[in-house]
């Protein structure tokens, strides 16, 4: 399914239908509709909204789902917008590793071009949308399949493309390059960044980054 959003409603994933913000929405009387969204969990025109709570996006850092979320809505638009909500600052001090979520904060500004708000609760996250779906202009999502596939795939090399492209800093595309020159996982997982980098066509620096998170020992 396709769909073709504009300024007049704003499309929210069904996940997000127990955080009460789109009860709040509702009450400012801003018509929505939910879909299962493959991208983002609000969307007004061709700005996609990320949310996540201050605790679950600091999670998001350390399994690698924010960069593969990135990934993917980045490659539907350039207006992307990450909302924190909750006191990140409280949150960070029982982590180890503070230089991660500040490298990644960076990181999501710098290469993905997100913009970064913060918000303290609910009710100032709704507010916030308001804000954005009144006062923002906005043009529409062309030919772009937002709904996202109910079935578990039972298709061994879809399987292997999504482990791969589940990994931080590679994505489907680089995913595809490098299953398709290594042929197997354990392969990819052997190569030195050097191999990854020339038979893949990736960047070195990235190649470097994917092979510390496959080979370096773990730290907990």
């Amino acid at each position: 399914m396709t769909l073709l959003n504009e300024k007049s409603i704003i499309l929210i994933d069904n996940r997000e239908k127990d955080s009460e913000i789109p009860n709040l929405l509702k009450d400012k009387g801003i018509p929505i509709l939910f879909e299962n969204l493959e991208i983002g969990d609000y969307i007004i025109g061709d700005l996609i909204i990320e949310r996540k709570t201050s605790k679950d996006f600091i999670a998001s850092v350390f399994d690698g789902r924010i960069f593969q979320q990135a990934n993917k809505i980045t490659s539907f638009t350039n207006k992307a917008i990450l909302l924190i909500e909750g006191n990140l600052n409280n949150e960070i001090e029982y982590v180890k590793n503070k230089n991660s979520i500040y490298g990644t904060l960076l990181s999501l500004a710098l290469s993905y071009n997100f913009k970064i708000i913060y918000s303290n609760d609910i009710e100032e996250s709704a507010n916030i949308l308001e804000i954005i779906y009144k006062h923002g202009k906005y043009s529409k999502i062309e030919n772009i399949h937002l709904i996202k596939q109910k079935r578990i795939s039972n298709d061994v090399n879809e399987q292997k493309l999504n482990i791969i492209a589940s990994i931080p800093h590679i994505g489907e595309k680089y995913a595809e390059r490098l299953l398709k020159s290594f042929k197997t996982i354990k392969a990819i997982i052997n190569a030195s960044p050097q191999e990854l980098s020339l038979k893949a066509k990736i960047p070195y620096k990235t190649s470097i980054k994917i092979w510390k998170i496959l080979n370096e020992e773990y730290k907990g």
